[in-house]
């Protein structure tokens, strides 16, 4: 079933019967979306609706998603670093992120997934970075076994079998998580080997609109990635990164085979 302007507005005011939105609005923001190729799930049209209304302002909205932000994400951004200031931190980074400036990041919520999910994916890069600017600040080196693994730059085969099966954990999880058309999207590149031009003929637009979701695509496959290393791993931000770096080369191969449909794959 296609999300219409009228049936969107409904899903939306019987979610969040506090918050009210003109018609108008509505139809812009969804339109604005169709432009660039994301068409809105019906079991997601709620989440839509209450990002459009957070988009453009609407206060009574902007409170349910702090309340969500506070609430619903703390585990997230824990899993980088559990220390209260730090999840204050990150969490208001976040909001600032989402709900401030002339194109605030929640407007970009495209309805493939649920709201709540997609916004952990954003706690969790939010987090990524925060702890990334605090560690340069520091300047402190790598310490693990990890952070030695990877300094003996002509051994990285070795690095690549050491830590082969937590990368491909880790891999598994991230394609699991991707919308249906990011998986599709990258089964189609790394795996069929379509390139941008063939692409953007195959979803009828623009290459730079197939460019973007690719690159969109692989940013999160690399986010949950280096979240589901350190956890399985028990390392900091920075030796993640630093594993991450060493093993990117083997991404393509690796979600070539794991994205590969056949029987031998």
């Amino acid at each position: 079933m296609k999300i219409t302007p009228a049936s969107l507005l409904a899903a939306g005011r019987e979610a969040w019967p506090t918050i009210d939105l003109a018609p108008e609005v509505v139809a812009a923001h969804l339109d604005a979306h169709a432009k660039r190729g994301n068409v809105v799930l019906p079991e997601h049209a709620a989440d839509f609706y209450l990002a459009c209304a957070c988009a453009s302002g609407n206060e009574a909205a902007a409170r349910v998603l702090d309340e969500i932000v506070k609430t619903g994400l703390v585990k997230a951004v824990a899993r980088i670093d559990a220390r209260p200031a730090f999840v204050d931190d990150a969490l208001q980074a976040l909001r600032v992120k989402l709900l401030m400036g002339d194109a605030p990041k929640i407007g970009t919520y495209s309805g493939k997934s649920a709201l709540r999910k997609w916004l952990g994916t954003a706690a969790v890069r939010t987090a990524l970075n925060l702890q990334r600017g605090k560690e340069n600040e520091k300047r402190e080196g790598l310490t693990s076994t990890i952070g030695q693994d990877v300094a003996r730059g002509p051994e990285l085969a070795y690095v690549r079998e050491k830590y082969r099966d937590a990368f491909e954990r880790a891999l598994r999880t991230a394609l699991a998580e991707l919308s249906e058309r990011e998986r599709v999207l990258l089964r189609m590149n790394v795996v069929e080997r379509m390139g941008v031009d063939r692409l953007a003929r195959v979803y009828g637009c623009g290459r730079s609109t197939v460019a973007r979701w690719l690159a969109t695509a692989r940013d999160n496959v690399l986010v949950i990635v280096r979240s589901q290393l350190r956890d399985q791993l028990g390392v900091t931000a920075s030796e993640v990164e630093s594993l991450a770096a060493a093993l990117r080369s083997d991404l393509d191969v690796s979600m070539a085979r794991l994205l590969d449909p056949s029987p031998s794959a």
